[in-house]
């Protein structure tokens, strides 16, 4: 089952950059399902033919519960590339270089989410003083509210 797991995550981890599947990965997963469900098999089938089914089931049910989360995350980029003006990792914005522009990044982030940090927030997440955090959010909302910036 570990073999199908680490096997997995390869294979999951070159869907989402949008890399071709190692062959190792894909084969190293082909035997690990085979493996799993050969001894499955094998322990149940001792009970019958129904035992050997029921004994199988978790191996199957684990791969594909895989394959789905596969179509998921293939689905997701295919829809991340054909969105307009959807840019590209490498074009995301620069990390912020002080306290203050990263308070201000992170007020951005929690208000285009509908729940904006409080000026307490800002104090306590940026050890940003009273008038600081005040200042950052009131750029910030009159910013968001069509006002130019200071």
């Amino acid at each position: 089952d570990g073999l199908i797991i680490a096997a997995s995550m390869v294979l999951l981890d070159a869907a989402r950059h949008r890399d071709r599947a190692p062959a190792l990965a894909v084969w190293l997963l082909a035997a690990g399902i085979t493996a799993t469900l050969a001894a499955n098999v094998l322990a149940g089938a001792g009970y019958g033919p129904l035992g050997a089914v029921v004994s199988a089931w978790p191996a199957l049910a684990f791969v594909g519960c895989y394959e789905l989360l596969m179509l998921l995350v293939r689905a997701n980029a295919r829809r991340s590339a054909a969105a307009p003006g959807a840019a590209p990792e490498s074009l995301a914005a620069p990390v912020p270089s002080d306290l203050i522009e990263a308070a201000k990044v992170s007020l951005r982030a929690t208000l285009a989410a509908g729940n904006p940090l409080s000026a307490n927030q800002l104090q306590e997440r940026f050890s940003l003083t009273r008038a600081q955090a005040t200042k950052v959010r009131q750029a910030v909302l009159a910013e968001s509210n069509g006002h130019s910036p200071e």
